[in-house]
Formats: structure tokens, sequence, C-alpha cells
């Protein structure tokens, strides 16, 4: 099967983007075609499922103090993130992101989270002192952007991995080897930089205390809406769910074709649409990277094929059909 900011650092467990409020990185390019013109990047990621949950010890008889509301959200390290931080972070995101987090802010905190977790370990290290910047929240994204920076040196993409990976992926890169070689290479050299980077953000969650407003999270977990996809996986029927966002071109295309399935295979298969600001714990969890994305599952609910960008009405039925549907 083939497997195809200015704005906050979001956690990367996995091959996902990795940002800051205030720095943005630099397009990646993928040697695999289509992808470019027909799909567009993600700028959130789903973080719930993959936190390392270090909750509060309760004791039985709490002070005057504990039984009121906790003025906190969360504790990293001793830092407090309060209500009132998260909202002042949350203004300084362009529109389109403050528009995705202000109905999410549960997922905003974790960023937070793994944001200063990042800016504690470039003050360890010293990178944060050699700024000077008044701003501490532009001086929090500078030392984390040197950080970052720091662990993506040193990485070397050799000849035989990049080969392989075109041996792997021929039928869907245009150009042969020797025409190609170096933005393969350029590709997979970033893929072991974000690898590397999960790594390193996972030993930062493990190794640090972090504290979280447990109350406050069931308050913004009732919000969050139904897995649909959980149903229909169990429903004995095939599944096609896609991820995409209504500022994505491919994907405002994508939509009647996929309002048709609906109606056409009504008895026969699940079609799903799912808005990613509104699932990026699915997006994780399904390891999203572009929108649109479609992924097959057959009735057993395991997944059968993905695509990543536009795909045609009749590449659809053609799936659905190996997957029993006719």
């Amino acid at each position: 099967m083939k497997n195809k900011g200015r704005f906050l650092v979001i956690i990367g467990l996995t091959i996902l983007i990795i940002l800051t409020i205030f720095l943005k990185r630099k397009t990646e390019t993928s040697p695999i075609k289509k992808v470019e013109e027909k799909t567009a990047q993600i700028t959130e990621k789903p973080l719930s499922e993959t936190l390392s949950v270090t909750t509060e010890k309760e004791t039985l008889f709490k002070s005057p103090q504990e039984k009121t509301e906790k003025d906190y959200l969360a504790i990293v390290n001793n830092f407090k993130i309060t209500k009132e931080y998260l909202e002042k972070i949350l203004q300084l995101l362009p529109e389109q992101y403050k528009e995705i987090y202000k109905n999410d802010k549960l997922s905003f905190l974790e960023e937070l989270i793994v944001r200063e977790l990042l800016y504690q370990e470039a003050e360890r290290m010293g990178i944060a002192s050699q700024i000077i910047e008044k701003d501490i929240e532009k001086k929090k994204d500078l030392a984390i952007q040197g950080l970052l920076n720091e662990l993506g040196k040193d990485l070397e993409v050799s000849d035989k991995e990049a080969e392989e990976f075109y041996q792997s992926h021929k039928d869907e890169i245009s150009g042969n080897f020797s025409e190609i070689k170096e933005k393969i290479k350029e590709y997979l050299k970033e893929e072991k930089r974000k690898e590397k980077i999960d790594r390193f953000i996972e030993e930062l969650k493990n190794k640090g205390k972090i504290i979280r407003n447990e109350e406050w999270i069931k308050q913004q977990e009732r919000l969050k809406p139904k897995n649909p996809l959980e149903k229909a996986l169990k429903s004995k029927k095939p599944t096609v769910v896609d991820f995409g966002a209504g500022y994505c071109m491919p994907c405002k295309m994508m939509l009647p074709i996929l309002e048709e399935l609906k109606k056409e295979y009504k008895d026969k298969a699940n079609i799903i649409i799912l808005e990613i600001s509104e699932y990026r714990d699915l997006a994780y969890k399904y390891k999203i990277k572009v929108i649109p994305t479609q992924i097959f599952f057959d009735k057993n609910g395991n997944e059968y094929w993905r695509h990543e960008g536009f795909l045609p009405k009749e590449e659809i039925i053609k799936k659905l059909k190996e997957l029993g549907c006719e």
C-alpha cells in the first residue's frame, strides 16, 4: 500500500510539520509528482492522543485555596500557563489560525506546553541567552528556531538511500534518478530532521514535569465533536474518509464528488468528509501530511489504500470495487 508562520510550534511525533508562531519554515518540495498542485500543506496537527499526561495528585482533604477554581491550565516545569496567557498567545496568531483554535483551545494548550518545553531546553543549552530581544514571546520563538536548527545539523542522506527511495516510488515520481537525485536527498534529509525533532520532543515530555488542569480539560473535551469514523469502521462496510479544509481549493473540488458518492453508495459504503481543523486528533492518528487526503478502509476497518491530493470520481469508484462494492 502506498503511503503517500509565523505560528505556534506544533508537536511533531510523526513527520508532520513543526512551526513556530513568528517564524515560517521553508516550504517543503516533495519529489512525488502531483502533490504540489493538488494538495495544501497542513498547518496544524492533533495532539491529545500522543501527549504524556502527568496529572496532579489529589489529596483527600483539600485546602481552601485548592477548593477554588485553579488559576492555571497547565504547569510546565514551574512555568504556569493561565487562561489569560493562552488568550494572549492566541491573539498573536494570524486570523486564519486564530479562527481554527478559538473553538479548540484544548489542542492549543497542548501546543503551548510543547512550545514551553522547547524554550526551556533552549535556555538550558544557552541558546536563549544569546538572543537580544525585549519581547519575551518573540525571544521564545527565536530561541526555539535556534534549537530546531541545531537539531537539524549533521544529517546526511546517502546516494544509496536516495536510490532506494526512487526505486520504491518510481511510478509516483517524474524524471529519472540522475535528474531528481538531489531533490530526493533534500526531501529525505527533511524527513530525518522531522523524525529527530519528534524523538527530541518526546524525550522532553517524558523528562518534564507537566501538570494539567483536568477539570478544564474535561470541559473542553465535552465541546469536541464526536468521532464519526469510529462507528463507520465497525459497520462491516468499506469506508472512505476524506480529510480536507474549507480554505483548500482541491478540497472544495472534492466535495461535490464525495456528496454524489454518499448517495450512490448509501447502503454499500461509508463516505465521510472531515474538516481537518475539527478533527486534528484523527489527522495525527492517520499521519495526514497534506490535504486533501483520502483513506480507504476495508469492511473490517483495516486501512487498504490512501491518496494525497485531488482524486477523480472514477478512481474512487475503482477502489470501492476492489473493496467489494459493485
